[in-house]
């Protein structure tokens, strides 16, 4: 297994922790308004109470997708290093 200095490993995580704060933040708070619009519509707006569901499920596409991408990036990332420190190896 090929050693990663601890500088390299906290800056990779700061960073998946980072895109994942904004990605949860940014669809959370869709989710959020998206709820606060469905509550409103319930009392009578048929347009507020559509809007509402469209927020709410386009936040939830936010989170899903981002954890999705972030999920993929981390193997993407593994399976490039591990080729790069095969064939270093290698030459």
């Amino acid at each position: 297994m090929a050693a990663v200095t601890l500088s390299e490993a906290n800056a990779y995580g700061f960073r998946l922790i980072r895109s994942l704060l904004f990605t949860v933040l940014g669809g959370g708070s869709m989710i959020a308004l998206g709820s606060l619009w469905i509550s409103l519509g319930t009392m009578g707006s048929t347009s507020v109470l559509l809007i509402g569901v469209i927020a709410l499920l386009l936040g939830t596409i936010v989170i899903l997708t981002g954890v999705a991408g972030l999920c993929y990036k981390i193997i993407a990332d593994g399976v490039k290093r591990g080729i790069e420190r095969a064939n270093g190896a290698d030459e």
